[in-house]
């Protein structure tokens, strides 16, 4: 066939939002892998788009060893990770925006004395903002190496949770039931 191209997809959902500069000691937050079950695929190019039907079947070596209910179980677990994971990037995201324009306002209204309520108002909601930054993610890492010196933080510590679920071939376990409730719990 001429002209014939391929895609092979990792059978994951959509990534995370991405914190630009974000270290981890793998390749960081991905979507969560698709369970079996009947998809469509599109390709668009050129403004035009064309579907076609995907069915995604069990592995045969899991044939009897994961029950419909356990696999939409785990689903379910790793679409809400996945979904706080989101939320968490987007958190981190807008922080870091948001410091970046009060610095903007502090420059342009360096030397003003009318303008001193506003910086100090910028200085004051900077310093409430960076602990959260810092409880959501280890603000020290300059490297992946880094995560060996200092202390994960909820990125970190989802990212690691997420891997695990990715890894299973049985239902959520009730220990990653509660890890994700504590992690849930943190985030929110």
């Amino acid at each position: 066939v001429v002209g014939a191209n391929r895609f092979a997809w990792n059978l994951r959902r959509e990534d995370p939002e991405k914190i630009p500069g974000a270290f981890y000691s793998d390749d960081g937050p991905r979507g969560p892998i698709v369970t079996p079950g009947h998809f469509q695929v599109r390709l668009t190019v050129g403004g035009k788009s064309q579907t076609a039907p995907l069915e995604v079947v069990l592995d045969p070596r899991l044939e009897g060893q994961i029950t419909d209910r356990e696999f939409r179980e785990l689903e379910d677990l790793s679409m809400r990770t996945w979904t706080d994971i989101d939320a968490l990037h987007k958190a981190v995201n807008q922080i870091r925006e948001t410091r970046a324009r009060l610095e903007t306002i502090k420059k342009w209204s360096a030397g003003d004395v009318a303008a001193k309520p506003v910086i100090d108002a910028a200085k004051a909601l900077a310093a409430r903002m960076a602990p959260i930054e810092a409880r959501l993610l280890q603000v020290k890492m300059a490297a992946s190496e880094d995560n060996l010196r200092y202390p994960n933080m909820l990125n970190e510590q989802y990212d690691t949770f997420a891997a695990t679920l990715d890894s299973e071939d049985f239902g959520p376990t009730e220990s990653q039931r509660r890890v994700y409730a504590y992690l849930h719990g943190e985030l929110t």
